[in-house]
C-alpha cells in the first residue's frame, strides 16, 4: 500500500502528508519514511547536504607567518597570488604555462613543492578537494585582484600603481595592508607627511623591562621607564631608587613580567540599588510631569 503512494517519487513529507488522510496504523510515518530512504531512484537525486559552518583560521601574531596561496586565470595567463593572513598584503606573480589550475591541484602537491617545504621548515596545509571555502582568504583576495586587473587593463593603468594603491588604503577601521605589514605607509603619487613614511616603532612606556646598567654588565630590573626627549633615549627608575638615562639597545622586555600601564581609567559605574524592575528584568521608570 505504503509503495503506492510513493509511485510519484515524492519525498519523505510529501508522502507523510499523502497518506495522513487516508490510512492509519501504528509506526505508519516510519515505514513510509523507510520505503522513501531505500528507493535507489531518490537517493540518487536527493538535494545536496547543506553548508558546512565555516570554521574561522587563527590569526597569527606577526606578519608573513601564515600565507594564503592559490593560482589563478585572466586574459589567457596564468597568476600566482600570495595573500599574508595578518596585513592581508596581497602579492601576485605572472607564470608561464604549464601549471594546472585546481584547488588543491598538482602544482601544491608535486614532490618538488613539498620537498621545499620540508627543507624550509614550513607547514603546507591544504584544503579539502573540491571545497573552495576552507581557502577563502585566498579565494576572496583572488575576486579583487581579478576585478583590478579588468579595471587596469580597460582604462589603461599599470597594475603596479594600483597594487600600490591597494596596499595603502585602510580597511574599514582598520590599518593599511603596508602599515600592518611595514608599519608606515608606502609612498604615492599623493602628497603625504614625511612622518608617515618612517617605520612606527613601539615603545616601551610603562612596560616591564630589564635594563644594563653598564654595557658589559647583566640585565637587570628596572621599576618603570620613560622617554625621554632625545632619540631613542629612555629615562629608567630603578629597583633600589635613582634615574637613569639609556640607549633603546640597552633595554629589552621582560616577557614573563610584561604588563602594561592603563592609560585609561576605570568608568564610574553610578549603580542605583533602589531601582525596582519587572518580573521580566526591565527597570520601571515612573513618569514626570512637568519636571522643567
Amino acid at each position: 500500500m505504503l509503495k503506492i503512494f510513493h509511485e510519484g517519487q515524492m519525498g519523505i513529507e510529501r508522502c507523510k502528508n499523502s497518506i495522513r488522510d487516508l490510512i492509519f496504523w501504528p509506526n505508519v510515518n516510519s515505514d513510509m519514511k523507510n520505503i522513501v530512504e531505500n528507493c535507489e531512484v531518490c537517493m540518487k537525486y536527493r538535494n545536496n547536504n547543506s553548508k558546512e559552518p565555516l570554521i574561522p583560521h587563527d590569526i597569527p601574531q606577526i606578519p608573513w607567518f601564515k600565507l594564503g596561496t592559490d593560482l589563478f586565470h585572466f586574459d589567457n595567463k596564468i597568476y600566482l597570488l600570495v595573500v599574508d593572513y595578518y596585513s592581508k598584503f596581497k602579492e601576485i606573480a605572472h607564470l608561464t604555462s604549464g601549471f594546472t589550475m585546481s584547488d588543491n591541484g598538482p602544482p601544491f602537491s608535486s614532490l618538488e613543492f613539498n620537498s621545499l617545504w620540508s627543507e624550509w621548515d614550513i607547514e603546507h596545509i591544504t584544503s579539502s578537494p573540491h571545497y573552495a571555502q576552507s581557502n577563502g582568504l585566498a579565494e576572496r583576495s583572488i575576486q579583487s585582484i581579478k576585478k583590478l586587473l579588468k579595471k587596469c587593463k580597460e582604462s589603461k593603468t599599470d597594475l603596479y600603481i594600483a597594487l600600490m594603491h591597494n596596499r595603502n588604503s585602510p580597511k574599514g577601521n582598520l590599518c593599511s595592508p603596508s602599515q600592518l605589514l611595514m608599519s608606515k605607509s608606502i609612498r604615492t603619487k599623493l602628497p603625504v607627511p614625511i612622518d608617515n613614511l618612517k617605520p612606527k616603532l613601539t615603545e616601551l612606556i610603562g612596560e616591564k623591562v630589564l635594563f644594563k646598567l653598564v654595557p658589559n654588565g647583566p640585565w637587570i630590573n628596572c621599576k618603570e621607564i620613560q622617554i625621554d626627549k632625545y632619540p631613542r633615549s629612555y629615562v629608567i627608575e630603578g629597583e633600589k631608587g635613582g634615574n637613569y638615562r639609556r640607549n633603546r639597545k640597552h633595554l629589552i622586555t621582560c616577557a614573563s613580567t610584561t604588563s602594561r600601564k592603563n592609560n585609561y581609567e576605570q568608568p564610574n559605574l553610578n549603580l542605583n540599588i533602589d531601582k525596582k524592575s519587572t518580573r521580566s528584568g526591565r527597570t520601571i521608570i515612573k513618569p514626570k510631569w512637568l519636571d522643567l
